[in-house]
């Protein structure tokens, strides 16, 4: 079974396949290190040089987790890291608080068999090189190990790849296309391309039909050649061919319906070692080229790079899942990929959220990722880091049928639990196997949606990034909100207006005017649905004008010809710290002047503004708007109006109504969003005498 190499407790198992049990070591050390064969007996048959893989299963396992108890811990000289390891958690899931109770030592496995989920108690090593197991402190375990060929069970996740096959000994691989959610894989595999005995023959071109069973049906034997499989996860029928040394240069192609294939490649070992001993000199080995590329869904990744997906028309979001990090650092990462932690804003963002991270190719059950909000300014004020107003939230409600047990937000203030995270796994009361609100398909607590839990910002989670979708655009979408006249007609008394960029933050040193006129006798309301402006006593920074010009500014405001463009710097709103202005030129006369020009000069800037700050003391929701007393005095508008958006309701004297906004170079907020109608200024007459 295994021999020591030296008089300390260092174990070799010598067989490349086998079981061990913690009753078989010896008693006299609390330790002891237990290294797994690197080669098949075979030691001439590796095909390319390729280093077998090694695949570990748990088959017992009680070890107390606690500082002073025992532990496993496995290492692999080929890789540090815990990317050497795929299949199972090495922690049983528990790595965060293993980490904490027993100094930090990573690759430790502690527990009960039964806490861990199946697919958790299979460990592979595809980089196996030299691999061992510490056993400490006298555990009690059991597990079978076998060597595996290299490309036994790999996951293909890059846009496109290429293998080639043309094993001379027994083979089993399993490879695994797993695309980003909103790629489809166009596959195609060559069979015996090149081959001495086909070279002359054209090579055929064939369909693969994964709706009917392959011809060859699963149980027909396929003497010294390949046996290939292809098939779907989500689909009954598999596509299969048997490939040897005389079947003819072939071209298979197929487009999958989703982003995920499974392409079984064996080649029967006895029967290879067989054909090979006898007729090693004379027969040409079979072949097999795999070679895909990713197809993107329109309607799901839009103009967004490959690994990321749509968000809206404005963004595009992608988990991070090679390497967990603090809430900060997540922020931190994706600045860097020029984005924000992502913000779930609606209902329609969650599904879409859900449904990315369940067709995510490191998709686990147990995974927990960092979202965008946070309530660490102020405890129970959650925000997001792009600044969106918080309207929105998926809090786990608690698991009902045993009163709401680990409902959240659940932080006291003191707990630290500032941050928040997204997952589908939660802890149920002691003693609970299961709930209503579990997957049915799975014995661990599992919600249906990724919901919210409140928790250490410190925590190392997986995180969600968002960003502009397309950078090239964002100049002309502001140029469409900046400067322009909203004509409010009988086909059209109702229209929605919003800051430039919205529902993205505004951009650096806006200067806009958006003029709203209606028909002769009637009147222009305002009503806001969002308002989030940079907030400061005179409203100095980044404001809102509202203005009523008089009847002599009536016509139609065009936007002039001297004009090269609205005056604003374009950049990414939220992280470029480019501060520089972009000044319009001017080709005209002086005495050239347009209606903004002497809007904003008359009134904008030289007539007094009543200043409308949301924190006013005098503001009262029970009571009516205040009464201006004059449409025409400006009203200057900044801060965060989420909570009293009534307050700003505006009723116009006359047929027109003007907005200015206004941003300087620092601090980017959501902006607004409002609606505007016409109403008939003589009824509304009539109806306030009555």
């Amino acid at each position: 079974m295994f021999f020591s190499p030296s008089a300390e407790c260092n174990l070799l198992l010598k067989d490349t396949s086998g079981s061990l049990d913690s009753g078989k070591l010896p008693a006299e050390y609390a330790g002891c290190r237990i290294g797994f064969p690197s080669r098949f007996e075979d030691n001439d048959g590796d095909d390319d040089g390729q280093r077998p893989g090694l695949v570990v299963q748990l088959t017992r396992l009680n070890i107390p987790c606690r500082a002073d108890g025992g532990y496993l811990r496995f290492l692999d000289d080929s890789s540090s890291s815990e990317s050497s390891v795929s299949g199972g958690s090495v922690d049983g899931g528990r790595g965060e608080q293993l980490r904490e109770e027993l100094g930090g030592r990573l690759h430790l496995l502690c527990g009960k068999l039964e806490e861990l989920p199946k697919h958790e108690r299979t460990f592979h090593f595809q980089t196996h090189r030299n691999t061992s197991v510490l056993v400490y402190n006298r555990p009690v375990f059991s597990f079978n190990f076998r060597l595996v060929d290299y490309c036994y069970n790999v996951t293909l996740s890059d846009r496109n790849s290429t293998v080639l096959l043309r094993p001379r000994r027994g083979l089993d691989c399993r490879f695994k296309v797993h695309l980003p959610y909103g790629n489809r894989i166009s596959l195609r595999l060559v069979a015996n391309q090149g081959n001495s005995s086909t070279v002359t023959a054209p090579i055929k071109h064939e369909q693969i039909d994964l709706s009917q069973e392959g011809e060859d049906g699963f149980r027909t034997p396929c003497y010294s050649g390949l046996r290939v499989e292809v098939y779907e996860e989500a689909l009954k029928n598999r596509w299969n061919r048997c490939v040897d040394s005389f079947s003819a240069s072939t071209r298979y192609t197929l487009l999958s319906s989703d982003n995920s294939l499974v392409i079984h490649v064996s080649k029967h070992a006895l029967l290879a070692a067989l054909d090979a001993s006898a007729n090693s000199s004379t027969l040409a080995v079979p072949s097999l080229l795999l070679e895909y590329s990713h197809v993107p869904v329109e309607n799901v990744v839009a103009q967004c790079a490959f690994g990321w997906i749509a968000s809206g028309q404005q963004f595009c979001v992608a988990p991070f899942e090679n390497r967990p990090l603090s809430w900060l650092g997540a922020e931190g990462e994706c600045n860097r990929r020029g984005g924000h932690l992502a913000s779930i804003r609606s209902v329609a963002d969650q599904k879409l959220v859900d449904q990315m991270l369940l067709k995510s190719p490191g998709y686990r059950e147990g995974n927990a990722y960092w979202v965008g909000a946070s309530d660490r300014v102020l405890e129970g004020d959650f925000r997001w880091t792009d600044n969106f107003p918080f309207t929105y939230s998926n809090w786990f409600p608690g698991w009902i049928q045993q009163g709401n047990y680990n409902r959240q937000p659940n932080d006291d203030g003191l707990s630290g639990q500032d941050c928040v995270e997204i997952r589908r796994q939660f802890q149920t009361p002691p003693g609970t196997s299961s709930s209503p609100q579990v997957s049915p398909s799975s014995a661990s607590p599992l919600v249906d949606s990724y919901m919210w839990n409140d928790r250490d910002c410190d925590t190392r989670n997986y995180f969600i990034c968002e960003r502009v979708a397309v950078e090239e655009g964002l100049e002309q979408t502001w140029h469409a909100d900046c400067n322009k006249t909203i004509q409010l007609t009988m086909d059209r008394p109702k229209m929605t207006i919003w800051s430039p960029g919205f529902p993205r933050s505004y951009p650096d040193n806006v200067n806009c005017l958006t003029m709203i006129t209606a028909p002769p006798g009637y009147r222009i309301v305002l009503d806001f649905e969002e308002l989030v402006l940079e907030s400061e006593p005179l409203c100095a920074y980044d404001y809102l004008q509202i203005v009523e010009p008089p009847a002599n500014l009536s016509s139609p405001y065009t936007k002039p010809a001297r004009s090269h463009g609205p005056l604003f710097q374009t950049r990414n709103p939220r992280h470029s710290t480019n501060r520089g202005i972009r000044r319009r030129k001017s080709n005209a006369t002086p005495s050239k002047i347009d209606v903004s020009d002497r809007l904003i000069s008359t009134f904008a800037n030289k007539s007094p503004n009543l200043i409308l700050q949301p924190n006013d003391p005098s503001y009262d929701l029970t009571k009516p708007p205040p009464d201006l007393g004059s449409g025409r005095v400006p009203r200057k508008v900044c801060g965060d109006w989420s909570s009293k958006l009534k307050l700003l309701r505006h009723v116009t004297h006359g047929p027109l109504l003007a907005l200015r906004f206004v941003s300087d170079y620092s601090n980017h907020f959501g902006g607004y969003k409002a609606k505007v109608a016409m109403e008939n200024d003589i009824k509304k007459h009539s109806l306030e005498q009555e």
